[in-house]
């Protein structure tokens, strides 16, 4: 007696067996089961075109920029050292051969003086002459030797090889809202101050009451500011200047990471300003009040002013920039409508202003913080006081989760590539991602 076909709910006899899975089949379930490897070859050759599609459009820029920027800087501060040392070179030849020009001059001033004063007494004596002409015959002798001077340049090849620079490659973790994995590592904070942050590869900044203590990667407090603040508005790190910036309430400082000391920085700040941010050439400063400007300055040779960037290109005469980050040659503005009670984002070019992106923020208006940070692969992310929420956005403007956290969240930022610093009214959380 034949079998039964192996296909559930088909009550027909087999008529034959597949070798692959040694199933039994009636006729027309074998003819189906027997073309499923090639409709499966099909499903196959529409993923491999989607990776292959995926492959076609990739920028390659996204995942080098950020690296070939670092060898610029590298590449520029080399030969800055290189510039540095053939002008000090240069200066120590000068001076050699002024040095000897300036004794000349000198004797040569005086020779004149001894014979200005034998000409108005008259008494010249053949001792005089003989004192004179040696002396001028001696100056001679010296300027020739000037003349014929020359300067030989002992130098030696810079050692370099090929060790000087190695490549790492990274993962960079995609960030998920839904992923998030509970702090750490948690600080309790202290009362006062706005609890301000700053990184970079390094270090992190915290302004914590009246003091600014910075950690390490481990998390460990290694120095505290000697000088007192108490009205931090906003900090920022300077890659290009190797400080942290600092903005108070009529002041701006540079704060060195290996000394902690403390200068202001020398600026024209007529108007009170509301946060900071750097990118690889300039410093950005919003001003306070509706109508907010964009003041730009240049961070070498000398930190000098360079353009004020005016509404509307900033923001409406109604509207205030309340927060600013750059990233990669773009900076990030979060605005607030006075006047409708509306936030949004906008990314623009941070050296022309021109815009990327805006996005209107649907959270209800409050004067809560409302904080944000750079991501990796270009993607940002916000945090709002008011409604505890924290707002994944991506590289073009687009919200990719909102999620609920499970404090007042005040501050972010991201350290080291790879944890998420949050502060809160009670505390500063570190939140690794995965």
């Amino acid at each position: 007696m034949s079998e039964q076909c192996s296909v559930e709910m088909c009550k027909s006899s087999s008529r034959t067996q597949c070798h692959c899975c040694k199933k039994n089949f009636c006729r027309s379930h074998f003819n189906e089961h027997d073309n499923l490897p090639n409709l499966q070859l099909n499903t196959f050759a529409d993923e491999i075109n989607i990776l292959n599609n995926r492959l076609q459009a990739f920028n390659l820029n996204i995942v080098t920029d950020e690296s070939r920027q670092k060898l610029e800087k590298w590449r520029a501060s080399c030969y800055k050292i290189i510039d540095d040392i053939f002008e000090q070179t240069c200066q120590k030849i000068d001076q050699r051969i002024n040095e000897k020009i300036e004794r000349q001059r000198n004797e040569i001033l005086r020779i004149n003086f001894i014979i200005d004063e034998l000409i108005q007494k008259q008494e010249t004596t053949m001792t005089d002459i003989d004192l004179l002409q040696r002396a001028i015959h001696e100056t001679e002798h010296d300027i020739d030797n000037i003349e014929y001077t020359r300067f030989d340049v002992i130098s030696r090849s810079l050692a370099i090889d090929n060790s000087l620079i190695q490549i790492e490659e990274l993962h960079l973790p995609q960030f998920k809202l839904s992923s998030l994995v509970p702090p750490y590592k948690t600080i309790d904070r202290m009362n006062g101050g706005r609890q301000h942050i700053a990184t970079n590869e390094q270090f992190c900044l915290i302004h914590q009451g009246l003091d600014l203590y910075l950690m390490d990667q481990n998390l460990t407090v290694i120095k505290k500011s000697q000088e007192n603040f108490d009205h931090v508005y906003d900090m920022c790190w300077s890659s290009t200047l190797d400080q942290f910036i600092l903005l108070d309430r009529n002041s701006i400082f540079a704060l060195d990471p290996n000394t902690m000391l403390i200068q202001r920085i020398p600026i024209d700040q007529d108007r009170r300003c509301w946060s900071c941010t750097c990118s690889d050439t300039s410093l950005f400063l919003s001003t306070l009040f509706c109508g907010s400007s964009i003041l730009q300055y240049s961070l070498l040779p000398s930190i000098q002013f360079e353009k004020e960037w005016k509404s509307p290109e900033t923001c409406t005469r109604r509207q205030m920039i309340i927060g600013t980050v750059c990233k990669n040659e773009t900076i990030a503005m979060i605005i607030v409508d006075l006047v409708g009670k509306e936030k949004r984002i906008e990314l623009k070019l941070s050296k022309t202003f021109e815009r990327l992106w805006s996005l209107k923020l649907d959270v209800v208006y409050s004067d809560g913080y409302l904080s944000c940070c750079s991501l990796n692969h270009g993607h940002w992310l916000l945090s709002d006081y008011n409604t505890s929420s924290l707002i994944h956005i991506s590289s073009d403007g687009k919200i990719l989760e909102t999620s609920t956290y499970n404090e007042k969240p005040c501050r972010i930022n991201l350290f080291h590539r790879n944890e998420l610093i949050i502060t809160t009214d009670v505390s500063i959380n570190f939140h690794r991602l995965i």
